[in-house]
């Protein structure tokens, strides 16, 4: 699969404008954190935590947001994973640009870029991008050892890092849709709780051992 394959198959939301499947529509804590992010700070934000913790549904249900909430024109949204592709994030730009026949300068970008710490110096190459696109958004994530794949580069004062850990209880009971009406079974679903602190244990009923 080439690139702008891989963009289009990534993209659903350009060309039928549906939703992202964001695999549920329970949110965690740190959607309100964006939501305020946006707000509030222009800075990159990287989205930091181990794998199946939520980083990708956590940006699909923001994408949805911008579109859906917000009204933001979907072309002006681009994700992409460098989980299968390890491309150099301006080249993924240009061939976006390219695909729609419009310069990157002349929109101003909202920009999902999913396990930032594939794409060797990162960190230096992001920085390029901030600096030179000043109306892009950026939204970046990354496993725990994204700060070792960083190179000698620094994003200080170009980034906020928003952690991404396991559910909190009330996170856990909410994904269950849950209400424990007494102590007892408070303490029985405690008791589940702490096998099961990552979404799709809770979501999908796996196995914690597996």
């Amino acid at each position: 699969m080439d690139l702008r394959e891989s963009l289009h198959v990534q993209n659903r939301h350009w060309s039928s404008f549906q939703r992202l499947d964001s695999k549920h529509q329970v949110f965690r804590t740190q959607f309100t954190k964006m939501k305020h992010h946006l707000k509030s700070s222009h800075l990159i934000l990287t989205l930091l935590g181990p794998r199946r913790i939520g980083k990708t549904t956590l940006m699909k249900q923001f994408i949805n947001f911008l579109i859906y909430e917000l009204e933001t024109d979907p072309i002006d949204v681009i994700y992409f994973s460098f989980d299968e592709h390890q491309e150099d994030p301006y080249e993924v730009l240009k061939d976006y640009a390219s695909e729609f026949g419009f310069q990157l300068h002349e929109r101003k970008l909202y920009i999902f870029f999913d396990e930032v710490q594939y794409i060797s110096r990162w960190a230096s190459k992001i920085k390029v991008l901030y600096d030179q696109f000043q109306d892009f958004r950026f939204f970046l994530s990354g496993s725990s050892s994204l700060d070792l794949s960083r190179g000698n580069e620094s994003l200080a004062g170009r980034e906020y890092v928003l952690k991404i850990g396991p559910l909190s209880f009330n996170e856990y009971l909410s994904f269950k849709k849950l209400t424990p009406r007494n102590s007892k079974m408070l303490s029985d679903e405690y008791t589940k709780y702490m096998k099961q602190q990552l979404p799709a244990l809770v979501l999908h009923n796996e196995n914690p051992g597996e």
